[in-house]
């Protein structure tokens, strides 16, 4: 599928300049302290008002409050884990069979809940960094359960193959340098046509939040994370018909 290569396009929002990262320093801490105000008020509100949750409109109001409060604090984690997500990493010799296998023990309840089934062929060990490489396959992961239609049980397949010369030469990549590919293909919902390279955007959502809970950063974490390793990340998806996330990184960072 590389031959249709995704014409790149530039974001609203680049979470690598220095600018963004300060931005979103303040913008955490500033968001942080009245959410922690407002939900020590819901809670002294419930329960100095013993009678309050009597009422069945009041029960509604609260729950749709505390959701509220609930999507904001995962707003803020996200941010604060994009801009955690930087170039300066320890670089360690990463087993991503095993690393994989963790991700999915972390996510097992999820795949037992929706019946997910997960083949993967045998993963390469890079070098990079441990946590980075998690995060990014963990959030990929996640969205290849999340992104379903409901209607037939999650399948994801995560393959891997070193990259040839000539996709090296077309993706003009260093040709002494050894690259891999890892694929990640779902039978989800799909991307919209054009939407392809728009999904590593920051705060880009293009399912409703009611359907599908998220913040919209997920894959632009993924994205920096690429970057700071070096390689590139690319979704090709037909609308309805799955998704695949391919990822290119190389044995040896830098």
């Amino acid at each position: 599928m590389w031959e249709n290569k995704i014409e790149q396009v530039k974001p609203f929002f680049n979470p690598n300049e220095k600018g963004f990262t300060d931005f979103i320093d303040i913008a955490i801490h500033d968001l942080d302290a009245p959410l922690r105000k407002l939900s020590l008020l819901i809670e002294r509100l419930t329960a100095g008002y013993e009678n309050i949750t009597d009422n069945a409109e009041n029960t509604e109001l609260i729950k749709k409050i505390n959701s509220c409060i609930t999507d904001m604090r995962a707003l803020i984690n996200e941010l604060s884990e994009l801009n955690e997500a930087g170039p300066e990493i320890q670089y360690d010799h990463v087993n991503i069979s095993e690393l994989m296998k963790e991700i999915l023990e972390e996510l097992q309840p999820e795949i037992t809940e929706k019946k997910v089934t997960v083949q993967s062929s045998a993963l390469p060990v890079l070098q990079g960094s441990r946590e980075q490489l998690k995060k990014l396959l963990k959030h990929i992961i996640d969205n290849a359960i999340r992104f379903n239609s409901g209607n037939e049980s999650p399948q994801i397949k995560v393959n891997s193959s070193k990259l040839g010369e000539e996709e090296k030469q077309f993706r003009q990549l260093e040709i002494t340098k050894e690259y891999y590919k890892i694929e990640v293909t779902d039978n989800g919902i799909g991307i919209k046509e054009g939407y392809e390279q728009k999904i590593f955007e920051p705060f880009v959502r293009l399912n409703s939040k009611p359907a599908f809970a998220g913040s919209g950063l997920g894959l632009a974490i993924c994205k920096k994370i690429i970057e700071n390793h070096g390689g590139e990340i690319y979704a090709e998806s037909l609308e309805n018909s799955g998704t695949q996330i391919t990822l290119i990184l190389p044995e040896i960072a830098n």
